[in-house]
Protein backbone atom coordinates (compact mmCIF):
# COMPACT_ATOMS: atom_id res chain seq x y z
CA UNK A 1 0.00 0.00 0.00
CA UNK A 2 1.39 3.37 -0.96
CA UNK A 3 -0.41 5.94 1.15
CA UNK A 4 -2.91 6.18 3.99
CA UNK A 5 -4.56 9.43 5.04
CA UNK A 6 -6.11 9.83 8.51
CA UNK A 7 -8.49 12.64 9.43
CA UNK A 8 -9.60 12.89 13.05
CA UNK A 9 -10.07 15.98 15.21
CA UNK A 10 -9.00 14.13 18.37
CA UNK A 11 -5.21 14.24 18.68
CA UNK A 12 -5.13 11.14 20.91
CA UNK A 13 -7.16 9.03 18.47
CA UNK A 14 -5.09 10.34 15.58
CA UNK A 15 -1.87 9.45 17.42
CA UNK A 16 -3.12 5.93 18.16
CA UNK A 17 -4.20 5.40 14.55
CA UNK A 18 -0.86 6.60 13.21
CA UNK A 19 1.11 4.38 15.59
CA UNK A 20 -0.93 1.30 14.64
CA UNK A 21 -0.55 1.99 10.92
CA UNK A 22 3.19 2.69 11.25
CA UNK A 23 3.79 -0.47 13.27
CA UNK A 24 1.81 -2.56 10.77
CA UNK A 25 4.33 -1.69 8.06
CA UNK A 26 1.50 -1.71 5.55
CA UNK A 27 1.82 1.86 4.26
CA UNK A 28 4.80 3.56 2.65
CA UNK A 29 3.47 6.99 3.62
CA UNK A 30 0.94 8.26 6.12
CA UNK A 31 -0.61 11.74 6.16
CA UNK A 32 -2.62 12.99 9.12
CA UNK A 33 -4.96 15.92 9.61
CA UNK A 34 -6.88 17.10 12.67
CA UNK A 35 -8.80 19.62 10.59
CA UNK A 36 -10.96 18.07 7.84
CA UNK A 37 -10.80 21.29 5.82
CA UNK A 38 -6.99 21.02 5.74
CA UNK A 39 -7.33 17.41 4.65
CA UNK A 40 -9.69 18.40 1.84
CA UNK A 41 -7.28 21.16 0.75
CA UNK A 42 -4.43 18.62 0.69
CA UNK A 43 -6.46 16.22 -1.48
CA UNK A 44 -7.40 19.10 -3.77
CA UNK A 45 -3.82 20.28 -4.24
CA UNK A 46 -2.31 16.77 -4.47
CA UNK A 47 -4.65 15.07 -6.93
CA UNK A 48 -1.74 13.30 -8.59
CA UNK A 49 -0.75 11.45 -5.41
CA UNK A 50 -2.16 7.97 -5.20
CA UNK A 51 -3.93 7.35 -1.88
CA UNK A 52 -5.09 3.83 -1.07
CA UNK A 53 -6.98 4.34 2.17
CA UNK A 54 -8.70 7.24 3.94
CA UNK A 55 -9.52 6.73 7.62
CA UNK A 56 -12.10 9.33 8.56
CA UNK A 57 -13.80 10.29 11.82
CA UNK A 58 -17.53 11.10 11.63
CA UNK A 59 -18.02 13.52 14.51
CA UNK A 60 -15.81 16.56 13.94
CA UNK A 61 -16.73 20.17 14.74
CA UNK A 62 -15.97 22.17 11.57
CA UNK A 63 -17.03 19.57 9.03
CA UNK A 64 -18.27 16.13 9.95
CA UNK A 65 -17.06 13.03 8.15
CA UNK A 66 -20.15 12.77 5.95
CA UNK A 67 -19.82 16.39 4.82
CA UNK A 68 -16.12 15.78 4.13
CA UNK A 69 -16.88 12.67 2.08
CA UNK A 70 -19.52 14.44 0.01
CA UNK A 71 -17.01 17.17 -0.90
CA UNK A 72 -14.21 14.65 -1.36
CA UNK A 73 -16.28 12.64 -3.84
CA UNK A 74 -16.57 15.68 -6.12
CA UNK A 75 -12.80 15.83 -6.58
CA UNK A 76 -11.37 14.36 -9.74
CA UNK A 77 -8.70 11.92 -8.62
CA UNK A 78 -6.59 9.61 -10.72
CA UNK A 79 -7.19 6.66 -8.40
CA UNK A 80 -9.94 5.22 -6.27
CA UNK A 81 -9.55 5.75 -2.54
CA UNK A 82 -11.06 3.25 -0.11
CA UNK A 83 -12.82 5.22 2.63
CA UNK A 84 -13.36 3.85 6.11
CA UNK A 85 -15.09 5.74 8.90
CA UNK A 86 -13.35 5.07 12.22
CA UNK A 87 -15.64 6.43 14.89
CA UNK A 88 -17.04 5.95 18.38
CA UNK A 89 -20.56 5.97 16.97
CA UNK A 90 -22.36 2.72 16.33
CA UNK A 91 -25.66 4.33 15.37
CA UNK A 92 -27.46 2.17 12.77
CA UNK A 93 -28.40 5.23 10.70
CA UNK A 94 -24.75 6.33 10.49
CA UNK A 95 -23.65 2.83 9.50
CA UNK A 96 -26.31 2.76 6.75
CA UNK A 97 -25.32 6.22 5.56
CA UNK A 98 -21.64 5.22 5.42
CA UNK A 99 -22.50 2.12 3.40
CA UNK A 100 -24.76 4.13 1.06
CA UNK A 101 -21.78 6.40 0.34
CA UNK A 102 -19.60 3.38 -0.47
CA UNK A 103 -17.56 3.66 2.72
CA UNK A 104 -16.52 1.04 5.23
CA UNK A 105 -17.15 1.38 8.95
CA UNK A 106 -15.02 0.56 12.00
CA UNK A 107 -15.35 1.58 15.63
CA UNK A 108 -12.80 3.34 17.83
CA UNK A 109 -10.43 2.70 19.27
CA UNK A 110 -8.52 1.29 16.35
CA UNK A 111 -6.40 -1.60 17.56
CA UNK A 112 -3.68 -3.70 15.99
CA UNK A 113 -6.19 -6.54 15.61
CA UNK A 114 -9.03 -4.41 14.24
CA UNK A 115 -6.69 -2.72 11.76
CA UNK A 116 -5.33 -6.06 10.58
CA UNK A 117 -8.88 -7.39 10.15
CA UNK A 118 -9.85 -4.23 8.24
CA UNK A 119 -6.84 -4.56 5.92
CA UNK A 120 -7.61 -8.22 5.29
CA UNK A 121 -11.24 -7.38 4.52
CA UNK A 122 -10.41 -4.43 2.26
CA UNK A 123 -7.18 -5.44 0.57
CA UNK A 124 -6.61 -9.12 1.32
CA UNK A 125 -3.39 -8.38 3.26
Amino acid sequence: MKQVVCIDDCDIDLSINLRIIERSGIAACIKAFQDPEEGLEWFTSHREISVDLLLLDINMPKMNGFEFLEKFQTLERKNTVVVCFVTTSEKPDEIKKAESLGAQFSTKPLTKTSFKELMTHLFGV
